[in-house]
C-alpha cells in the first residue's frame, strides 16, 4: 500500500487558466487548416460560439439556446463531459454564477453529473452539454513546458495542458481521439423487468471463484484444473469471479490456448517432492510469480497515468504473456455477436474484439464496485455493484428497489481545500453491451430505457479484459475513497479506475438521467465471494470456492444440539461467507451491510459440515439446499431455493499425509520454511522483499492442494452440475478428528440433536 501513496505525489491536479475557453474559440475560429484535417474543429466551433454567446440565458422548453444551431454537430461527434471551470476556491467559494460546483483542491468544478461549458456548469445531457470536444486535462506545464506523457497528444497553452485538435478530454486527465456514435443494445433490468441479456439468462448452474489477491489466483487454478480433469466445466453455464479470482477467471477465458498450457499438468500429492514444485508453474500460475512492485516503481518515476497503473500493470505480468495485453480491444462474447456489432458500426473491425474460446462456459462475469461519483466517500448505503461481462456490463436492479442513492456532504481541512456538496443520484436499472459501455447517455431519451440499437456516443477507451480484471481487484481503492477527510484524501483519488456511468430509466424513474463520473474498484469490497450475482440470476444450482485466509474456527462443535447465537457464529468463518446469513459488520474499507440472502439459522448447519469435514482431516465442504431471502440492495428475488456448494479452503490433513517427506518437512517448518502460512497466505508480503508474488513451489503446492479438494469431492460436484445423484452411504476417507477447544463442552453431534436448531427460521 506504501507503494500506492509513493505514487500520488506527481499527480496533483492544477489550476486552470482563466483564458482557455478563448483560446479553444480562437483557435478553431482562426484556423480553417485544423478544420479540413481533423474534422472536429468545425463541430467544436459551432457548439462552442453558440454556448459563447447565449449561455447565461435559461433553457427554453429545456433545451439551452443555441442547441438547435449545433444538433447537426452533436449528433455526429463523441460525448465528451470535462468538469473543469476555470475558477479557483483556495480562498473563497466558488460563484454561485457557475452553477453546480464542488471545491477539489482548490479548483472550483462541476459537481458529477454536469459538465463545464466555459466557466459554467451544465446537465451532462444532449440537450445542454453540447460542447462535445472539452480541451482542459487539468494539467499545468507552465514551470517546465511539457505535459506528462499519459495526457496523450496535448499542446501547452498560457501554462495549461490542452487536447490537441481532434482529441477530447472525458475528465480523466487524458486526451483521446474523436471516435464515431456507436450503435448498441441496452437491456433494463430493474423489478418490473427481470430479464437478463440472452447469454445471461435461464442458467442452470454456476461456478464462483472468490477473491483473496495471489492466493485467491493460485487457489482458482486449482479449481479450474480440477474441475477440467472431471470434465465438468462443460456443465458450467455460468462463471463468477471477484479480486484474484479474476487474474485466472479472466485469462482462462479468453486465452486460445490448451488447459494444460494455462492451468498446468495434473497433479498428484504423493509427486510433488520439492524437485518437482520448483518447476514452473503453467501460463497462469507463472505471471503470480512475477512481482508488482519494481512495476509500480517505474509508473512513478515515467510519470505514468495514475488511474491506469494498477490496470497497467497486471496487463503487463498476466495478460501481456499470453497474447491478451492489448487495452485497445473490445470484449464480445461470441462470434455470432460480433458480426451483429460489426454490422451495426461499420467503423469498428474484428480485430478491434477479442472472443472466448467456443468451449468455457456461456456467460462469464467479473464483479467490481461501483464506489462513488468524483468527490464523494464509499459508504454502505451508497457502494453498488459493478458487473463486467464480455457481452453487456453495468449495475443490474436498482439498488433498494428505487435506486436513489444519496451521497453525504464532504469536507477537508486547511491543509487541502474541499467542499463537497451532498448529492442524489440514481444509479443501475439494467446493462449495455460491453464494447459501448463507458460512453454517455443516448441521443435519444427512450433509448435510455433500453432498446436493441440505441445510439450513443463512444466511450473515451474501451472496456477492455485488462481493465475489467484490474477493477475486479483493485483492493485499495475502498480504503482510498474512504480517505478524503485525511492529508492528501483528495490527492490519492487520482490513483482510483474511473469510468462514465449512467442509469437505465424506466417507469419508476423516467428519464433523462445525466452520466457522471465514478470511481470503480474491487469487487471484494461489497462481495468477495461472488455468489450475489448468481443470485441475482436465480441460478439454482451453485457451486462457490471459498479461497480465504481465515480457518474454520475449531472452538467450539457447531454440529451440538445447543443453537448457537451471532457473536460466536460471526468469527466462526471468513466474513464474506458469514455475512450471507446476516452476520455483517461494519469494517472500514468493506460493504457487507446489504448482503444477507440465507436464514440465520441455516449457517450453523453449514459450519457444521465445513467443521466435520475439516475435523476428520478431509477438504472442507458443505452441500445444503437454501431458501433464499429477498434482497432488494442487489435485486434478489426470494422465495426460491438454491442447491449450494461450498468448497472452503483449509488445512488439509489427507492432502499434506500424500506428500513427500522433504515436502512434509518444510511446511512444518511453519514460518522459518518455504511454505508459511500455508494454505493460507496472507494478501500481501507471503515473501520479504516482494509485495504480490508467490515462488514457483508455492504456487504449485497451494493449486495441487485445491486441485485435491476437488477431486475428493466429485461426487458433490457431479451432483451440483450434472445432476448425478451421489451415495450417501459411501465411506469417506478419515484422518481422525482434531480437537475442539477443551474448555468447550462437547455436544451430541447426531442427526436427531442437530434437528432441533436446523429447522428453525
Amino acid at each position: 500500500m506504501w507503494l500506492l501513496c509513493v505514487l500520488l505525489l506527481p499527480f496533483s491536479e492544477a489550476l486552470e487558466a482563466p483564458e482557455a475557453l478563448a483560446l479553444q474559440l480562437d483557435e478553431c475560429d482562426g484556423s480553417e487548416e485544423n478544420r479540413e484535417a481533423s474534422g472536429t474543429c468545425e463541430a467544436s466551433w459551432l457548439q462552442q460560439r453558440a454556448l459563447y454567446r447565449d449561455v447565461s440565458a435559461p433553457p427554453q422548453n429545456g433545451v439551452v439556446p443555441g442547441a438547435d444551431m449545433a444538433q447537426t454537430a452533436v449528433n455526429e461527434s463523441s460525448g465528451f463531459c470535462d468538469s473543469h471551470t476555470d475558477g479557483t476556491c483556495k480562498y473563497f467559494s466558488c460563484s454561485s454564477s457557475r452553477g453546480p460546483t464542488q471545491c477539489v483542491q482548490g479548483q472550483c468544478r462541476c459537481q458529477p453529473g454536469y459538465c463545464a461549458i466555459g466557466s459554467k456548469c451544465v446537465l451532462n445531457v444532449h440537450q445542454q452539454n453540447l460542447l462535445q470536444c472539452p480541451q482542459r486535462t487539468g494539467g499545468t506545464c507552465s514551470w517546465f513546458g511539457y505535459c506528462y506523457n499519459f495526457r496523450g497528444p496535448t499542446r501547452c497553452v498560457n501554462g495549461e495542458c490542452l487536447c490537441q485538435p481532434g482529441y477530447c478530454s472525458d475528465d480523466d486527465g487524458k486526451c483521446h481521439k474523436k471516435l464515431p456514435d456507436v450503435k448498441a443494445d441496452v437491456v433494463p433490468i430493474n423489478d418490473q423487468i427481470r430479464t437478463f441479456p440472452p447469454r445471461q439468462e435461464q442458467l442452470q448452474t454456476a461456478v464462483a471463484l472468490s477473491g483473496g489477491g495471489t492466493r485467491a489466483m493460485v487457489a482458482a487454478i486449482g479449481a479450474l484444473r480440477g474441475m477440467e480433469e472431471l470434465q465438468l466445466m462443460s456443465h458450467v453455464d455460468l462463471l463468477v469471479s471477484v479480486s484474484g479470482g479474476s487474474w485466472t477467471a479472466g485469462p482462462y477465458m479468453f486465452a486460445h490456448m490448451s488447459d494444460k498450457e494455462l492451468l498446468g499438468s495434473r497433479t498428484k500429492p504423493s509427486e510433488l517432492s520439492l524437485p518437482e514444485l520448483t518447476k514452473r508453474p503453467g501460463a497462469i500460475g507463472e505471471s503470480a510469480t512475477h512481482d508488482i512492485t519494481d512495476l509500480l516503481k517505474q509508473a512513478f518515476f515515467n510519470h505514468d497515468d495514475p488511474h491506469g497503473i494498477w490496470v497497467n500493470t497486471f496487463n503487463k505480468i498476466l495478460l501481456e504473456p499470453l497474447g491478451l495485453g492489448n487495452t485497445s480491444k473490445y470484449m464480445a462474447s461470441d462470434e455470432q455477436s460480433l458480426q451483429r456489432i460489426l454490422q451495426n458500426n461499420p467503423h469498428l473491425r474484428r480485430e478491434d474484439f477479442i472472443l472466448p474460446p467456443i468451449d468455457r462456459p456461456r456467460a462469464f462475469v467479473m464483479l467490481g464496485v461501483l464506489l462513488a461519483p468524483l468527490g464523494h466517500e464509499s459508504e454502505d448505503d451508497t457502494v453498488v455493484s459493478l458487473q463486467m461481462s464480455p457481452d453487456f456490463s453495468g449495475s443490474p436492479f436498482y439498488p433498494g428497489g428505487h435506486g436513489n442513492i444519496k451521497y453525504d456532504e464532504e469536507s477537508t481541512n486547511w491543509f487541502t481545500r474541499a467542499d463537497i456538496p451532498a448529492l442524489k443520484m440514481v444509479i443501475g436499472g439494467g446493462m449495455v453491451e460491453t464494447f459501448a459501455f463507458g460512453g454517455d447517455t443516448p441521443y435519444d431519451q427512450s433509448g435510455q430505457s433500453g432498446g436493441h440499437g440505441v445510439k450513443m456516443p463512444s466511450p473515451s477507451e474501451p472496456l477492455s479484459l485488462a481493465k475489467a480484471i484490474g477493477v475486479s481487484s483493485a483492493a485499495f481503492t475502498a480504503m482510498i475513497s474512504q480517505a478524503l477527510n485525511n492529508f492528501g484524501g483528495q490527492t490519492m483519488q487520482a490513483l482510483i479506475p474511473v469510468t462514465t456511468m449512467w442509469p437505465i430509466t424506466s417507469r419508476t424513474q423516467p428519464g433523462p438521467k445525466a452520466a457522471a463520473k465514478f470511481k470503480i474498484g474491487d469487487g471484494g469490497h461489497m462481495d468477495n465471494s461472488g455468489l450475489l450475482p448468481i443470485l441475482q440470476r436465480k441460478v439454482p444450482k451453485v457451486v462457490m470456492f471459498v479461497n480465504t485466509d481465515i480457518p474454520i474456527s475449531l472452538k467450539s462443535d457447531f454440529c451440538g444440539s445447543r443453537r448457537m447465537t451471532s457473536p460466536e457464529l460471526n468469527s466462526a468463518a471468513t466474513w464474506y461467507f458469514v455475512d450471507k446469513f446476516g452476520l455483517a459488520a461494519h469494517m472500514k474499507g468493506q460493504f457487507q451491510m446489504h448482503n444477507q440472502v440465507f436464514h440465520f439459522a441455516d449457517l450453523q448447519p453449514m459450519l457444521c459440515d465445513l467443521q466435520t469435514h475439516r475435523r476428520a482431516g478431509r477438504p472442507a465442504a458443505a452441500l445444503r439446499k437454501l431458501e433464499v431471502l429477498k434482497n432488494s440492495w442487489w435485486g434478489i428475488e426470494g422465495g426460491w431455493t438454491v442447491e449450494l456448494l461450498v468448497i472452503y479452503m483449509d488445512k488439509t490433513r489427507l492432502f499434506e499425509r500424500r506428500l513427500p517427506e522433504d515436502t512434509r518437512k518444510e511446511i512444518k517448518a511453519g514460518k522459518d520454511g518455504m511454505f508459511a502460512n500455508f494454505p493460507h497466505f496472507p494478501l500481501m508480503q507471503q515473501n520479504p522483499g516482494s509485495l504480490t508474488s508467490f515462488t514457483s513451489a508455492q504456487v504449485n503446492l497451494l493449486s495441487a492442494q485445491v486441485e485435491f479438494s476437488v477431486r475428493k469431492h466429485a461426487g458433490l460436484l457431479r451432483e451440483v452440475l450434472q445432476g448425478i445423484p451421489r451415495n450417501p452411504e459411501e465411506p469417506e476417507e478419515s484422518d481422525g478428528f482434531e480437537d475442539l477447544n477443551p474448555n468447550e463442552r462437547r455436544e451430541d453431534s447426531s442427526n436427531t440433536a442437530m434437528a432441533g436448531w436446523e429447522g428453525a427460521r
